[in-house]
């Protein structure tokens, strides 16, 4: 299928990745209304399939760490402000808890009786959501992540079943579009999992790209106003993390791992 509906202008774009961000939100916003979804949530997450044994990355974060992400793309400011209000008081409580674990695309249902749908229907009702379809991609080439869309509906999850099951697999198709598309761009960093989750600063990815580009110490330290023990402090830092032994591999799992575009 032709991607050509979901061009991103990466030249002549603002180093900090906003007017990157919102050209994304529009596109994704674009994308789920035309099938009726009253908007969306898209989360990058670091699969099972990291390996990089003896580093951070390999040890499970903590729930508190998790729900305090924030780094992912909304369709619009209402999903923001649902996505924080259902992370403090309902993700510890979600019904479809093992719906999500155990599939990769499923409609999530808040209609049952019990305490748990009845305090989350309490925060989505205030967004007009009674239903949610959830996708999982797991991409073949970059293995190493997992992307999620959480797509929120008005309609009956009985109806939205019936619905989605008439252009499941085109959905499925442009979502993975939107997915690849956004991974070719210069956004990744901005959505990156391990800057979300707090493992790797906005100073820390500064030092990393200046390495990158051949700076060295001496000139990173004079650019971002910092001692040279400064810099190795964020270097040293992220070779924690990454369980890496010199700059050369340490950038290159920066690349590997998304934190560089």
């Amino acid at each position: 299928m032709s991607t050509s509906y979901l061009q991103l202008d990466n030249d002549g774009i603002t180093p900090q990745g906003g007017e990157r961000v919102k050209q994304l939100q529009a596109l994704f916003d674009s994308l789920v209304r035309q099938y009726q979804f009253d908007g969306g949530i898209y989360i990058v997450s670091l699969s099972k399939q990291v390996n990089v044994r003896d580093s951070l990355l390999y040890k499970p974060v903590s729930k508190k760490r998790s729900h305090q992400r924030h780094n992912f793309l909304f369709s619009n400011s209402s999903m923001r402000r649902l996505r924080h209000e259902f992370a403090s008081s309902c993700i510890e409580v979600e019904p479809n808890m093992r719906a999500y674990l155990d599939n990769d695309s499923v409609i999530f249902s808040y209609e049952g009786d019990d305490e748990a749908c009845r305090h989350c229907r309490t925060i989505l009702d205030k967004y007009g959501v009674r239903s949610r379809f959830f996708f999982r991609y797991r991409d073949p080439e970059y293995s190493e992540f997992t992307a999620e869309f959480f797509l929120m509906s008005d309609r009956h999850p009985d109806e939205l079943s019936q619905a989605v099951s008439t252009f499941k697999q085109e959905l499925i198709e442009r979502l993975e579009n939107f997915h690849k598309v956004l991974f070719a761009s210069r956004i990744v960093p901005d959505i990156n999992p391990l800057v979300g989750l707090g493992l790797v600063n906005d100073k820390g990815r500064q030092v990393l790209q200046l390495v990158a580009d051949g700076h060295a110490r001496s000139e990173i330290a004079s650019m971002l106003f910092l001692t040279e023990r400064g810099v190795d402090y964020h270097l040293n830092k992220l070779k924690v993390l990454f369980n890496a032994k010199n700059n050369a591999q340490l950038v290159a799992y920066a690349y590997k791992y998304k934190v560089l575009a």
